[in-house]
């Protein structure tokens, strides 16, 4: 793989010992480039846009600009960028705060370098790949607010509500298709088809958004 190929990433961390730490455990994965690092939610803007990142890692407290506001500063400047947030605490607001924002992804600080890398590459793989979440849905569900609608389906086909039920339950776009008895590339579409029908960039969003109008428990 070359290093042109490689998946370009961002850390953001005030810490200075774990950001160079994990930088140093990313840069033994031959598919991933650490193209920089910032100390704060500032200064990562500024590195965005000087770095060209496939992928940033955004811890969630931080001095000055705090994560959850430098990914929604990103994130209106580049929509397609996407963000994994980073916490030392499973604190669903701070999950359901960061999905909002803009992130593809939320993980504890504690993730083993094999499983945080894997979410680095199903996350840059985009839609068609399922985002490893340290909180499930049901955590998600306890501070998403209720939203009554009067189409409360979204539109969504049978076959559709069946796929997102199991979004929401974590399952790979394999483990659906399994699930369901159907092919990965009708799954991939049924994905593609909920994406638009929700208004969400990322699977995760998707199942916010359905936790929010009651159409997943």
């Amino acid at each position: 793989m070359t290093k042109t190929e490689c998946i370009r990433v961002l850390v953001v961390d005030d810490h200075t010992l774990f950001r160079q730490g994990l930088q140093k455990v990313l840069e033994e994965y031959e598919e991933i480039r650490v193209v920089g690092e910032a100390s704060d939610g500032r200064e990562a803007v500024n590195r965005v846009e000087e770095t060209s990142p496939d992928i940033v890692l955004m811890d969630i407290k931080m001095p000055r600009t705090d994560g959850i506001e430098s990914i929604g500063i990103i994130k209106e400047k580049h929509p397609e960028l996407r963000i994994i947030a980073l916490s030392m605490h499973e604190d669903a607001e701070y999950v359901l705060k960061a999905v909002n924002a803009g992130a593809s992804g939320y993980m504890q600080k504690n993730i083993c370098a094999d499983r945080l890398v894997e979410t680095i590459k199903q996350v840059h793989r985009g839609n068609g790949s399922p985002v490893h979440l340290t909180v499930d849905a049901k955590t998600l569900q306890k501070v998403v607010p209720v939203v009554p609608d009067v189409r409360r389906d979204k539109g969504l086909t049978e076959q559709e509500m069946c796929v997102l039920k199991r979004m929401a339950d974590g399952k790979s776009n394999k483990q659906i298709a399994v699930a369901l008895s159907i092919s990965g590339q009708t799954v991939k579409w049924h994905v593609s088809s909920i994406l638009r029908k929700m208004g969400a960039s990322d699977r995760t969003q998707a199942v916010a958004e359905a936790l929010r109008h009651s159409l997943v428990s």
